[in-house]
């Protein structure tokens, strides 16, 4: 193990004077140093230990503040710290700070042991709360994951790959298996079949033998497969490129712009409201509702000319514990609960660091984290909550 070299005297002097000025100009300031060292400017005229490390970090209401300690290795994982300020703070892990595969992140997934899965334009990785661990595959771009006990199916741009007991095994186009190799979906329904949606339709496998989906032998609007969703009664909700497809027992209702409320035929993402019976749609026109069991109002479209929602482009969709709607957007985040109040992240705003949310997942611990332009970002459970 490398020798951790000692602090100089004008570094000492050079962190003395930073926690001074912060202490004084900012009461109550956490400091954080790399390796896990916390100074809190309420302990000034108290010894407090210093530790090897390369990033002095503190935080105050919105502001952040950084600066270099030592010029020292690369910082890996137990260098990065969650600091959750008063107000909430903007997490974001990136490849020079974490040892992802790439900043270019393509899906996020949870699985039941509360892990969190990345794809990237450069294989996969894992975060187990502790550290990440990084896996390749034989593909360029992993667009979809679903992690499920045991198993983990891998949606790419070279088919569809499971990993089980530390087997991978392949599925594609070629061996007869999905009607395309682009598998930018995957849904896992009740009965354990697999959803594959792609850029030609929706491969279904039931542990042994495929069928396709296509406009030519059903329903589908459009072949362009971008979000998949169960609801409890069995229908499986079907985004796409041409609206939106529902599907039970080989039976379809399709919704296009044109003859309903649906914003865009364009559908990007899916959320369902169990509890309330909404079924949210993610457009390129905005923001969609729609609720069957009301006799009035069925639909209802929200843009940023009626409501505060930041764009049109509406990317993303989870609902949280307390049923508020995250809603990723190419402007910033938006959420939305059953009372009409709004609430937004964006980085004009000081509150987040990106502005494209393309994907997003909450884990078992209530923390959001979202896919964007800028790596991968995360708004701890304090903040989701409030």
């Amino acid at each position: 193990m490398a020798e951790r070299p000692a602090f100089k005297r004008a570094t000492v002097v050079a962190i003395s004077m930073a926690l001074f000025f912060l202490s004084h100009e900012f009461p109550c300031t956490h400091i954080w140093l790399g390796y896990l060292a916390n100074y809190h400017s309420e302990a000034v005229g108290r010894r407090t230990s210093l530790s090897w490390g390369e990033t002095l970090r503190s935080a105050q209401g919105d502001r952040l503040f950084f600066a270099n300690v030592v010029p020292t290795r690369e910082i890996n994982v137990s260098s990065i710290v969650a600091a959750e300020k008063p107000s909430g703070v903007w997490e974001t892990y990136t490849a020079a700070q974490v040892g992802l595969p790439s900043d270019n992140i393509y899906s996020l997934a949870t699985d039941g042991s509360n892990n969190l899965w990345v794809g990237t334009d450069k294989g996969i990785a894992r975060y187990d709360g502790q550290g990440w661990s990084v896996y390749s595959v034989q593909a360029n771009f992993t667009f979809a994951i679903l992690a499920d006990k045991n198993e983990t199916w891998l949606g790419t741009d070279a088919g569809l790959f499971l990993l089980r007991d530390g087997s991978l095994i392949h599925y594609n186009r070629s061996q007869g298996d999905l009607p395309s190799d682009l598998v930018r979906v995957i849904l896992k329904d009740t009965q354990g079949n697999i959803w594959a949606g792609t850029d030609k339709g929706i491969g279904i496998f039931n542990g042994r033998t495929w069928v396709a989906l296509n406009r030519a032998n059903s329903s589908l609007p459009n072949d362009v497969i971008n979000a998949l969703s169960m609801g409890k009664d069995g229908r499986i909700w079907i985004g796409t490129d041409g609206g939106v497809a529902v599907f039970q027992s080989g039976r379809w209702t399709v919704y296009r712009s044109e003859g309903s409320g649906l914003a865009s035929d364009y559908v990007h993402a899916l959320a369902l409201d169990e509890a309330s019976g909404d079924v949210w749609f993610g457009t390129s026109g905005g923001l969609s509702r729609l609720n069957e069991k009301r006799l009035f109002r069925k639909w209802l479209t929200f843009t940023p000319d009626n409501s505060k929602l930041l764009s049109y482009n509406v990317y993303a969709l989870t609902l949280d514990q307390n049923r508020r709607l995250w809603i990723g957007t190419d402007r910033g985040l938006n959420c939305f609960d059953s009372k009409g109040k709004w609430c937004s992240y964006t980085p004009a705003q000081g509150r987040s660091g990106a502005d494209s949310i393309s994907g997003m997942v909450i884990d078992k611990d209530g923390n959001l984290w979202l896919r964007t332009n800028g790596g991968i970002g995360r708004l701890p459970a304090s903040v989701v909550r409030n």
